[in-house]
């Protein structure tokens, strides 16, 4: 049997504005940055709501930024497969899990979105 854990709604708007270096940096977070300025604009109380949840809740405002509209379809599913390996290995640094391919000791929620584009084109430019 899998048991599911239930990540509270303020949790999941906190991992989708975090920037590079942050404890809930992620996955999510990375995808959602490459197209989206994404801001923290209002907590809201579990007793706004009814039945009240057990947690409280954020808005988030996804704001579409055009920086990386140039980006292929291709591009982005290496992007995305890059990106998703490292986040699996959370705790490891990059030059361990890309091994003989970079060398690099960071690990993957210490980079920027544009420390991943360049991680990225530089793995596409070695072939990798």
């Amino acid at each position: 049997m899998t048991s599911s854990k239930t990540v509270p709604a303020t949790e999941v708007a906190e991992r989708l504005a975090a920037g590079p270096g942050s404890k809930t940096r992620g996955l999510a977070g990375v995808w959602v940055q490459l197209d989206y300025d994404v801001q923290l604009v209002r907590a809201i109380k579990a007793s706004c709501f009814w039945p009240r949840p057990e947690v409280g809740s954020t808005v988030v405002r996804l704001t579409r930024h055009h920086r990386n509209d140039a980006l292929s379809p291709d591009w982005r599913a290496r992007f995305r497969q890059i990106t998703k390996q490292a986040f699996e290995h959370r705790r490891k640094q990059l030059g361990a899990i890309f091994k003989g391919q970079v060398q690099s000791t960071a690990r993957a929620e210490q980079l920027s979105n544009a420390d991943w584009l360049a991680f990225v084109s530089d793995l596409e430019h070695a072939g990798i």
